[in-house]
């Protein structure tokens, strides 16, 4: 067994493992744990995060403070010394409603409590019920100056504003969104076509209390291109833009789900998409949204123009309903955000030409989260999910999707 790793028991559960040395692995830990929610961690020594507050800076050290924030762990149990000594902290709550327990136990065979028996339930959300008393979360960045890491780079739609400068290269072997890739999340994958697929949100903006899964979702190029347009200009050069393939496959996803949805109730959908040349992999966003909601929608939306104008003093600009020539000459040429709102027998177009370094990625996504009153669920990264909560998602999803799915793979995706 390595000295850090992770072990996926048969029920989907996920156990986290530190030993040995963290000398010896300290550049390990990023790889093996960033972004990977656990359901138990296990490690000899406290996260400085916890130990200073309960002033044992010996137990500590402060290299785990960043596997708390990374994994996230229902249950973390570790000792801190070589005699132990038992310490159960009062449970706290992540902003998703993600529950943390932190127990160290005593020596075994001592009068110290060294074992803990407990129920796990296949679902995170219920461990909330029967909690009578939360602590508050641990000061992980307190003393902490920010570091840049790999891990914290990739959380793009978790930063307020992307300037140009922070634009780097990305190859398909290391995109996340290619499926070439082989890190892919597969078990997210919902249908695959010829030139697209479309893929259920990794940290989700919408609950699933309403449909059983939250509906949040994305359709992305297989191609590895920043913009529809790069893609014309390699693929489908004599063409416009929305007469390519990749196009109009997507406009029939957006259709089919569209379709779906309003199956399911008096739903429509919002669609959203930020278009930049120097973009890494272009992608679609989609959740459904209640239609007596639509009315409020621009309302919300002139707010946050107006926040952005006064925190960042970046200006957007746009346009309703945009007219068809001039639509078809920014898609093929500029750089662009759109948001659309589409129902069965209806559509409304909000477009921004994107004229500015400063890009809020997550406007869109705020937009619609105060507008369906999901404040605290802004950023993607704090509405993270476990793997087993990822495949359900899907599932949930793809079941209700199959009548509408017309790709010709969708019996041949990863389960």
């Amino acid at each position: 067994m390595k000295q850090c790793g992770i072990l996926r028991l048969a029920s989907g559960i996920r156990v986290g493992y530190v030993s040995g040395k963290l000398d010896d692995i300290e550049s390990d830990l990023e790889k093996v744990f960033a972004d990977q929610l656990l359901d138990i961690l296990i490690t000899y020594q406290w996260p400085t995060s916890i130990a200073k507050e309960e002033t044992l800076s010996l137990v500590g050290d402060s290299r785990l403070n960043d596997l708390l924030e990374w994994t996230r762990p229902r249950y973390w149990f570790c000792v801190g010394s070589e005699s132990g000594k038992f310490f159960e902290r009062l449970p706290f709550k992540w902003d998703n409603d993600r529950v943390t327990r932190f127990i160290s136990l005593g020596q075994q065979g001592t009068q110290d409590k060294w074992y803990y028996a407990f129920n796990l339930n296949l679902d995170p959300l219920m461990d909330k019920e029967g909690v009578s008393k939360f602590g508050e979360k641990p000061q992980i960045r307190q003393l902490e100056a920010p570091v840049e890491t790999e891990s914290r780079k990739r959380k793009f739609e978790g930063s307020e504003v992307r300037t140009k400068r922070e634009t780097k290269k990305v190859a398909p072997e290391n995109c996340f969104f290619c499926v070439s890739n082989a890190k892919a999340e597969l078990h997210m994958i919902i249908s695959i076509a010829d030139c697209s697929y479309m893929t259920v949100a990794k940290g989700p903006l919408t609950t699933r209390d309403r449909l059983g899964f939250s509906g949040h979702g994305l359709i992305i190029p297989i191609g590895h291109y920043p913009t529809f347009s790069k893609y014309r200009d390699a693929e489908e050069p004599d063409k416009k833009v929305e007469e390519t393939k990749l196009f109009k496959e997507v406009s029939q996803y957006q259709k089919s789900v569209v379709s779906m949805f309003s199956s399911l109730g008096d739903y429509k959908v919002v669609f959203w998409e930020i278009s930049r040349a120097n973009a890494i992999h272009h992608h679609i966003q989609f959740v459904p949204l209640e239609a007596k909601l639509e009315e409020h929608f621009e309302t919300q939306m002139k707010k946050q123009i107006a926040y952005n104008q006064k925190k960042y003093g970046s200006t957007l600009v746009y346009t309703k309903d945009m007219e068809n020539e001039k639509l078809s000459h920014l898609i093929n040429n500029g750089d662009y955000m759109q948001i659309r709102i589409v129902g069965p027998d209806s559509e409304t177009r909000y477009v921004f030409e994107l004229v500015e370094d400063n890009i809020d990625l997550q406007f869109p996504r705020r937009v619609l989260a105060f507008l369906m009153k999901l404040g605290r669920r802004v950023i993607w990264d704090k509405c993270r999910e476990t793997l087993l909560e990822e495949a359900s998602q899907k599932d949930a999803f793809r079941e209700k999707y199959q009548p509408f799915d017309f790709s010709k793979e969708k019996n041949n995706i990863n389960n």
